[in-house]
């Protein structure tokens, strides 16, 4: 039932082992490549702006790292122990009302990565700070 030159056909569709190396590498570098953060909904822009955290009954101070409508990371000046729940971040006529992600510590760099919930002061002012990045 099969053409009786079937195997000839078979062997030039065949790919060469050129093409075979190049599929063995791209598989290889897709594992080890760096793995890209996810796209956000609200891309964060690099702002360096003096701010307070105050959480849970401490206060720390710090610097904004970037910021987005949804979230922001601050890198804070002092010893920071990360705690759970809610907390403040009061950025010169803004106060927002944030809870904690996750804290990289990156070349002795403490960086805090915080949701925003609400801004609770200035609600303007914080909707033209980020405007300004675009």
């Amino acid at each position: 039932f099969l053409h009786p030159d079937s195997w000839t056909v078979d062997k030039e569709k065949a790919p060469g082992i050129w093409s075979s190396l190049w599929s063995l590498v791209t598989a290889f570098r897709g594992v080890w490549q760096s793995r890209q953060p996810s796209k956000r909904r609200f891309p964060r822009f690099s702002h360096d702006l003096a701010c307070q955290l105050i959480l849970s009954d401490r206060v720390h101070k710090g610097r904004t790292k970037n910021i987005s409508f949804s979230g922001l990371a601050v890198v804070v000046d002092d010893d920071f122990t990360p705690m759970s729940g809610q907390g403040l971040i009061c950025l010169q006529e803004i106060t927002l009302k944030v809870a904690l992600i996750g804290v990289v510590r990156y070349r002795h760099q403490t960086i805090a990565q915080f949701r925003i919930d609400s801004v609770d002061k200035g609600e303007g002012q914080w909707h033209a700070l980020n405007l300004s990045s675009w």
